[in-house]
């Protein structure tokens, strides 16, 4: 699979549509090699195109100077990427915040582990 550099600039991607009303705030560190989980809305034009999610990667991450490599399409439909270096809390909600104002994105999170809480 292609990594997806981050860098709008190069991309020739256009404007990021936006969409309203998205809180996505996210904490938390991922490591190197961090995940995240990207769901991208059926019908969108990222959602159908390889290139064009690229394009929503590279508009999100730009700023940050990540690259993304898609590791596999889940059971849900939303696409796990791997970041290639790793990520503060402050990266973490910067670019969950971003991802989420496109308006191809249905939602965004990072790929973390979930432990139950026993009572």
């Amino acid at each position: 699979m292609r990594a997806a550099h981050v860098g709008a600039t190069s991309s020739g991607c256009g404007a990021i549509p936006a969409k309203t009303g998205t809180d996505g705030a996210t904490a938390g560190r991922l490591p190197e090699g961090a995940q995240v989980i990207v769901k991208f809305r059926p019908g969108s034009v990222a959602g159908a195109s390889r290139k064009s999610r690229e394009c929503v990667l590279d508009q999100a991450g730009g700023p940050l100077g990540v690259s993304f490599q898609e590791q596999r399409t889940l059971g849900t439909g939303a696409t796990l990427l791997a970041a290639d270096r790793s990520l503060s809390a402050a990266e973490v909600r910067q670019l969950v915040n971003r991802l989420e104002q496109h308006a191809d994105v249905e939602y965004a999170a990072p790929n973390e582990t979930a432990y139950a809480v026993g009572g």
